[in-house]
Order: C-alpha cells, then sequence, then structure tokens
C-alpha cells in the first residue's frame, strides 16, 4: 500500500492556522494530492488559503514560511 500525503497536509494546516489565526477562513486542496494520481517523491500539495483580507504585513509573515513549504514540495 502506497504511502499517502496526510502527514504532510496536517502539519501544513497546523501551520497555516498558526501563522493566520482568525484571519485563515478556508483552505482547499487540489490537485493531484487531493486524488488518487498523488505519486510520492513526485507530486506537489498543491493549497489555496482564503483570508480575511490580503495585505503587505500578511505576505511579509508567510514569506519567510514559503521555503519551509516549498522544500516539503507544498505549493
Amino acid at each position: 500500500m502506497r504511502k499517502g500525503p496526510d502527514e504532510t497536509i496536517q502539519r501544513f494546516l497546523r501551520e497555516a492556522e498558526a501563522a493566520l489565526g482568525p484571519r485563515l477562513r478556508s483552505v482547499v486542496l487540489y490537485g493531484s494530492g487531493a486524488g488518487a494520481e498523488w505519486a510520492p517523491g513526485r507530486s506537489d500539495l498543491n493549497f489555496l488559503l482564503i483570508v480575511d483580507r490580503v495585505d503587505l504585513p500578511l505576505l511579509g509573515d508567510l514569506q519567510g514560511r514559503l521555503r519551509g513549504w516549498e522544500r516539503r514540495r507544498i505549493a
């Protein structure tokens, strides 16, 4: 049985919630990570973060986290 991306998804959700707090309204997982096409080591996990508003402080807060997310193939 192939290992799925569940652990990485849960970790990302915890980090997104910690980073955005009440500004985070919704998270959408799409692409191969949301279905049977996900391939370990090859597929990215694609997330859409819905927030109350986008502004420079929010983007600055997320910028430092992007490198860590990219290393885990999170787009």
